[in-house]
């Protein structure tokens, strides 16, 4: 697979006894949570003593993904299990038998809050520790990886690495991201800067680790995909739709993303062609001095004003020059003509109001 040659020593390891951790980082991303929780749930699958955290609270929005209920955000192992002391460099070989001739006893005591260690030296004898190391150990053996999944940093990981720094320091740190800026903490790092999602990642990483997808996998892979690409609308690439192709042929399904964690990944459309305003309905009048027969800027002496143009306003549909007008839209100037014989011509100015000056009546 993509990253098979990134993952040979992976492998191996993953075959070996030990607990494995899968971190995910603070303001995790759907994707990245999904991401997360897929690969959680392929190493419980395969029989592993795995656990999955991150420094944050899950929200609602993460609530449909498979496996969500089982984040931890603390890391397991720094309360509970077996807390051991290492001493490095003081156990001799003695006939193929670990022994350590400097030792005679070891002894505890309490010391108001702290507790005391007391090593009884053997006399004539050398114990000096070359370093110390201490670490917890669960049911499920000690911490032997740690997947840390779409963080830039440790520091990323915030309290689960700060409260854990001697675990992340002797533990096999695997780094999968996809950020340019990621600092190559990992003693592994799989990191694709083309890749546009971390779940189209993981699916190709899981066979890799010789790691079963089944439909619930596949559904939390669509899940990150759909998320992070808002629908396969932005970034998506060729790998990105290929993955979606095996997650349903792994039986995924595509599960509806709450609506809180959408808000910034909807694509940007153009929005849909509004209707104009109606228009309030005004008289036809026209515009020029010729009007339906008759001129009321002549009869009351109203200036002529230059017509303004308005670009907001809708130009009316252009009707034909070659239209004919009625015969009441003649403009004045034009005689009328009658076709009854019996009426005669009237006057040019008949359509011209005129105005009566009334006597007194009576």
């Amino acid at each position: 697979m993509k990253y098979q040659s990134q993952l040979q020593n992976v492998a191996s390891a993953l075959s070996g006894q030990g607990s494995i951790v899968v971190a995910l980082p603070t303001n995790a991303s759907t994707d990245k949570i999904a991401s997360g929780l897929s690969l959680y749930l392929a190493l419980k699958n395969a029989g592993k003593h795995v656990v999955v955290v991150s420094p944050d609270n899950l929200t609602v929005s993460q609530s449909n993904l498979y496996g969500v209920g089982d984040v931890k955000n603390i890391f397991p192992l720094g309360g509970q299990g077996n807390f051991i002391i290492s001493l490095e460099g003081v156990v001799e070989n003695v006939n193929g038998n670990p022994v350590v001739s400097s030792l005679e006893k070891l002894d505890w005591m309490p010391n108001g809050n702290n507790l005391d260690l007391v090593f009884h030296i053997t006399p004539g004898k050398k114990f000096e520790p070359i370093n110390v190391r201490e670490y917890r150990q669960e049911n499920g053996g000690q911490v032997s990886m740690v997947f840390v999944v779409g963080a830039s940093s440790l520091n990323d990981l915030e309290a689960i690495y700060q409260n854990n720094t001697q675990v992340f320091s002797n533990t096999y740190l695997v780094n999968i991201d996809r950020n340019p800026t990621n600092s190559n903490f990992g003693a592994t790092n799989v990191l694709d800067t083309n890749a546009a999602t971390l779940s189209e990642m993981v699916i190709q990483i899981l066979p890799d680790l010789s790691l079963s997808i089944d439909a619930d996998i596949a559904s939390n892979i669509l899940t990150g995909i759909y998320a992070e690409t808002a629908n396969l609308t932005a970034k998506g690439s060729a790998d990105t739709f290929i993955a979606v192709g095996q997650a349903m042929q792994a039986g995924g399904k595509i599960q509806q993303v709450a609506e809180s964690s959408q808000l910034h990944l909807q694509p940007q459309t153009e929005p849909a062609a509004q209707a104009a305003p109606s228009q309030p309905v005004m008289p036809n009048i026209p515009a020029n001095d010729q009007a339906s027969g008759f001129d009321l800027k002549q009869i009351f002496n109203i200036p002529n004003s230059p017509v303004q143009n308005n670009e907001s306003f809708i130009n009316p549909p252009v009707v034909s020059s070659q239209a004919q007008s009625s015969p009441e839209e003649k403009p004045v100037g034009e005689y009328a003509t009658s076709k009854n014989p019996e009426v005669e011509t009237p006057t040019p100015d008949w359509l011209v109001p005129k105005i009566f000056k009334g006597g007194n009546v009576g």
